[in-house]
């Protein structure tokens, strides 16, 4: 059986100008999860289209420059569309507890930018928070609360809705 690294070379080898970067890294992914489930592993290594394109300069399908640029600009769709990282959503999902942090549910979860792409935040895990759905839509485009952090919440007569704002320390 071949190891890891020589499937995913053999994968990318035959698949390569054939086949988009996404669609190789899906079939390497396929692999390693069949090859951990065969092993008996609950984990297997993962990897992304821009992992692909890395691959393909160590291969010397295109140059280093070239997988630096298809970076580059897979970061910048990305952003655009306040992308949050399968790795970074589970691993905020873990550090809050699979937990609305405003109300304690634990259904209908998703991970929510503390500070908006739009108004200068990042997708990285200390810019996100794990809210509800229905708590997500009360808060959206009301605050850029962190509510890690102690909080306090008052309502508004205006809108008829609360609003929340942390309470500096």
């Amino acid at each position: 059986m071949r190891t890891w690294v020589e499937e995913t070379k053999q994968i990318l080898t035959t698949m390569w100008g054939k086949h988009s970067a996404v669609e190789i890294a899906e079939q390497v992914n396929l692999w390693h999860t069949q090859n951990a489930t065969a092993k008996g592993k609950s984990h297997s290594p993962m990897t992304t289209d821009a992992g692909v394109m890395y691959q393909a300069a160590k291969l010397g399908y295109i140059t280093p420059d070239e997988a630096e640029a298809y970076h580059l600009q897979r970061k910048k769709r990305q952003a655009r569309k306040n992308y949050v990282p399968k790795k970074v959503r589970t691993a905020v999902l873990e550090r809050d507890g699979h937990r609305c942090l405003l109300c304690g549910a634990s259904e209908d979860l998703m991970v929510n930018h503390i500070v908006s792409v739009k108004n200068g935040g990042t997708s990285e895990a200390d810019n996100l928070q794990t809210l509800c759905g229905p708590c997500y839509r009360n808060a959206k485009g009301h605050t850029d609360v962190d509510f890690r952090q102690p909080y306090e919440q008052k309502w508004c007569e205006h809108c008829h809705r609360y609003h929340y704002q942390n309470i500096a320390g």
